[in-house]
């Protein structure tokens, strides 16, 4: 059951990382910085591999710790498992489970804010084309 604690409490950091991380996006986005975009955009490529990997850790430790079906771990969510933990254990990683549902949440609203963003700086961009575009000059000025 450690383990589990361990890889779990292991997989907040990497989603708090990834906030930061997304926090860092959105600043970037606003105020037009492409070159910190690849290097953010780089380091969540790296973090959410990090990720897949503590969560094959996860299903492995569901399946063998926990004795959960091999195909049935990677779909074990903790509320499930807490169902059939003792009393202590279910405070201990029900506090766990409602750090990981908070910081995923923020994950999300951040996610979707930089989507927006980012569509939007992209039909900025395309309607700054097409007037270039349709306009042969400006300000008297041959295009």
């Amino acid at each position: 059951m450690d383990d589990l604690l361990k890889t779990l409490q292991d997989q907040a950091g990497m989603i708090r990382e990834l906030i930061r991380s997304a926090e860092d996006q959105q600043e970037a986005l606003v105020h037009l910085r492409a070159d910190d975009l690849e290097k953010i955009t780089h380091r969540q490529t790296e973090l959410l591999l990090l990720m897949q990997q503590k969560e094959r850790l996860r299903w492995h430790i569901v399946h063998s710790d926990l004795g959960v079906n091999k195909q049935d771990a990677p779909r074990a969510t903790l509320s499930e498992l807490l169902t059939t933990m003792q009393e202590y254990e279910q405070e201990m990683y029900g506090s766990v489970r409602n750090e990981l549902a908070a910081l995923l949440a923020r994950l999300q609203q951040l996610n979707n804010t930089n989507r927006l963003l980012a569509q939007r700086a992209r039909n900025s961009t395309s309607h700054i084309l097409d007037f270039m575009r349709d306009n042969v000059s400006v300000c008297n000025v041959q295009v």
